[in-house]
């Protein structure tokens, strides 16, 4: 563990570790909390799914523009989001609470979901800064365990909260979590000497136009998010016919609790490949693996194989993280993260669409379904490899960036 302990000790690291740990505890139970909350002030699913619904569209469907705000003014001004997202999420813990009207809960899950701040994609823009080229890589494997760990544990604590408390006060909690961890990332930035985005460079896409190793990247995430939105709800339909639908989780600890052990492994820097040689072993370590799930359509044998993907899970992950700071120059990192974000995001609805439809035929049609996508990923990763391994032109110092000359071009 030297290499994480050579990383907390560098200036500043230790409160934005803390932030990111918050940011993917937060949420990664906002869905959860959101409808249990929903659905203890309303009496209805359709409700709770509505909301779910507004807040996730809202937050996927602006998220590049989100990011291209943080580039072009600096991590500090994500507190401009933080508030902002505080006070919708806020109403809709009140609305809960005081169980207002459908039309009102809608608005506010939306409102906050547009609002939401890229804690993450402005971590990571941070990382770099923080930990120096020697450590970059044990910051990034610590976030995606970070990751893996809030996807295994979160469920957990958000339930047993509810029970204990109320649904409204573990949403509120999580909200606070998120305002925390924001207040923490923009202090952090102001000291950071991050390269600002010049308003020369605005396009509808953005960073995606320019980039052709993030379209790559971009294009995958839609796949792994097709895949990972089916197996949840392979996994649960599965445990169901079996008898005791409660046993879905097991398969989607499994596969995050490979992740975490492998991703804190990375960070140890032992395996000595470069990120595109990672993201390219772990996909096709994934596709080789899942369709070993239609010989063995059981609890158990979703559980034995979900290790071993987590395993190749978690070489692409890190590997992911690693990648943006060589596909896109760093006053663009941000909006990058955000392209990600939005094109996870597509693909887990799309997964889980089309998994919810094929359980209605077999369950081996989903298995081929998820099989399928994660082929696809294997397929693109090593058809585009080459634009993994691109190195962006250099960026533009901070003064450079904001001359006066640069701002009238833009």
């Amino acid at each position: 563990m030297s290499s994480y302990r050579a990383l907390f000790r560098r200036a500043g690291v230790r409160p934005v570790a803390v932030a990111c740990g918050l940011a993917w505890f937060s949420f990664q139970g906002y869905t959860f909390a959101i409808i249990l909350a929903v659905h203890a002030a309303t009496r209805s699913f359709a409700v709770a799914g509505g909301v779910v619904a507004a807040f996730s569209a809202g937050s996927a469907l602006v998220a590049p523009v989100r990011g291209r705000f943080i580039d072009r003014r600096g991590p500090a001004s994500l507190g401009v989001f933080g508030a902002a997202h505080a006070c919708w999420a806020g109403a809709l813990v009140a609305g809960c609470a005081l169980r207002a009207g459908v039309p009102l809960l809608l608005a506010c899950g939306a409102l906050a979901g547009v609002c939401a701040p890229p804690l993450i994609a402005t971590a990571r823009s941070l990382w770099g800064h923080l930990a120096g080229p020697d450590l970059a890589p044990a910051a990034h494997a610590l976030n995606a365990a970070l990751a893996d760990a809030a996807q295994l544990l979160t469920p957990v604590l958000v339930g047993a909260v509810t029970v204990l408390v109320s649904s409204s006060v573990t949403l509120a909690g999580l909200v606070a979590g998120v305002t925390a961890a924001g207040v923490l990332i923009a202090r952090a930035g102001r000291g950071a000497e991050i390269a600002v985005a010049h308003r020369g460079s605005d396009h509808a896409l953005g960073a995606l136009r320019e980039s052709a190793g993030l379209r790559t990247l971009v294009a995958c995430d839609v796949l792994i998010g097709v895949w990972t939105g089916a197996f949840d709800l392979a996994a649960t339909a599965i445990a169901t016919r079996s008898g005791a639908a409660a046993l879905g989780a097991v398969p989607l600890s499994a596969l995050a609790a490979g992740s975490i052990v492998i991703s804190l492994w990375l960070g140890t820097g032992r395996l000595r490949r470069s990120a595109a040689w990672r993201y390219l072993a772990g996909s096709v370590l994934v596709a080789a693996v899942l369709p070993v799930t239609l010989l063995v359509p059981s609890v158990a044998g979703l559980a034995s194989i979900a290790v071993v993907v987590g395993v190749g899970y978690a070489l692409l992950n890190v590997a992911l993280f690693e990648l943006l700071d060589r596909v896109i120059t760093t006053d663009r990192a941000v909006e990058a993260f955000t392209w990600l974000t939005t094109g996870l995001a597509a693909g887990t609805a799309l997964g889980a669409a089309g998994a919810g439809q094929l359980t209605h035929t077999s369950d081996s049609a989903t298995l081929v379904l998820i099989a399928c996508c994660a082929a696809l990923v294997a397929a693109v990763a090593a058809g585009r490899h080459r634009t993994l391994r691109e190195t962006p032109l250099p960026v533009a110092s901070n003064r450079a960036a904001q001359s006066p000359d640069t701002t009238a071009r833009g």
